[in-house]
Formats: C-alpha cells, structure tokens, sequence
C-alpha cells in the first residue's frame, strides 16, 4: 500500500491530526502552517509545520512503511538542513511515525542522545490507542494498520462522525473522501464500485452536498484527485 499521498492528504486536510496523535490539544493547529518542503541534497519532508508565532517549535513530520537504516540520519538531516536555512527558528520537535515498531532501524547507538530527548516523538500505528471519543483525523491513522476484517465497524462509526459531528460541510467531505481513499488503496486488487458495495458507501459524487459543492467551486481539486485515483 502507497502511503505517502495519504497521509499527506490527512494532514493537508487535518493538521490538528499530529497534535492529537502527540496528546496535545488540537487547537495547537491554528498557531502553525503546514506544508512539505524541499530541501538542499534532494530532501523533502513528508510534513512541516512551520510556526506563526515566536516561541512555538517547529514540527517536521516522517511517515516509514518499510525497513530503512538510514532513516534517523535522514530524518536529523532534514531538521538541521531547516534550522540552517531559517535562524529564526528557535525550537523543533521531530515526529518519526512508523507502522510498526518493527519497522524501525535496529542500530540506535549513534542516535540515542536525541532519541531520549523531548525533541524526537515515536509513534506506531498498530500500537495506537484511541480515546472514547475519536476525532477523525485519529480513526483515519488508525484505520491505516486495521485488519481488514475489522474495518466495517470502523467505517460505519467514521461515516456517522463525519455526518453528524463535524459542523464544518466542506471538511466532512474530506474526510469521507480521505475515507474512501484509503479503503481502494488497502483493497487495491478490487474495484471502485465492489469497494463501496462491500462497505454500502454512496458515490461521493453522487450526492446533494458535493453536488452543491461543485456549483460554489469548491471540489474541483478534489474532484481532480478522485478521477486520477
């Protein structure tokens, strides 16, 4: 499974998600823009959160599906090359986000000093544990490393979510949408259409609110994206 347009899209879509995943407020999103970035030596970040305001730490995002050794080297390698190039930057936080704790490399020794400081934060999907009370940008992850066999009762509980709780229109859109993403990339051997027969979900673009949606100008991107996919 092709994971690093997907998480981009959540992240794009729901900064607040990192906050939560680190068990700080979400409302820490409003003080941050967030963006990838390319750096010198063909580097690029998977996600930056670069602050609005003095005093905030910067947060440099690495999503790892597979077994790299170089994986810290790299991932300091981007932080530094972003301090350098951005002196008013005064603090930093690095978030290395691994499916699981299997994947990440077995030689620490050169990277233990930082490891063991607040500045790098290690999270494993299939080790994540939600709250009662999820918000969707955290089921999302945790649908990521879900057993196929359990998704159903995820994706009835997200669709409910996004349709009831999320106030903004435009924003439960995405997360449906970001939804279905993820289903025809973990069911990748089946159709579209089998996909959302086997979870009884309803054409995004079939619907009144896209519909709607359309006529203001605001999915045309989206629209785009679902069309490639």
């Amino acid at each position: 499974m092709r994971t690093d347009p997907f998480f981009w899209n959540v992240l794009t879509s729901l900064p607040q998600t990192l906050f939560e995943v680190l068990g700080e407020p979400s409302s820490l999103a409003r003080d941050y823009q967030f963006s990838a970035v390319e750096l010198k030596k063909s580097l690029r970040t998977d996600g930056f959160y670069r602050p609005r305001r003095a005093g905030l730490p910067m947060y440099v995002v690495e999503f790892q599906f597979y077994v790299l050794e170089t994986f810290y080297a790299n991932l300091f390698a981007k932080v530094f090359v972003i301090l350098n190039d951005q002196p008013n930057i005064s603090d930093w936080v690095a978030v290395a986000i691994f499916e699981s704790r299997g994947l990440e490399p077995k030689d620490l020794t050169k990277y233990e000093d930082l490891l063991r400081s607040k500045r790098v934060k290690r999270i494993y999907l299939d080790e994540l544990e939600l709250p009662a009370e999820p918000s969707p940008g955290l089921m999302l992850l945790a649908m990521v490393t879900a057993p196929k066999a359990k998704l159903r009762p995820m994706v009835e509980r997200l669709k409910r979510k996004a349709e009831e709780e999320v106030a903004d229109d435009k924003e439960s859109r995405k997360v449906i949408e970001l939804m279905e993403e993820l289903l025809f990339r973990k069911f990748a051997t089946m159709n579209r259409e089998e996909i959302r027969n086997m979870f009884q979900l309803t054409d995004i673009r079939k619907t009144v609110v896209w519909q709607e949606a359309r006529e203001e100008g605001l999915v045309e991107g989206i629209e785009k994206g679902i069309e490639k996919g």
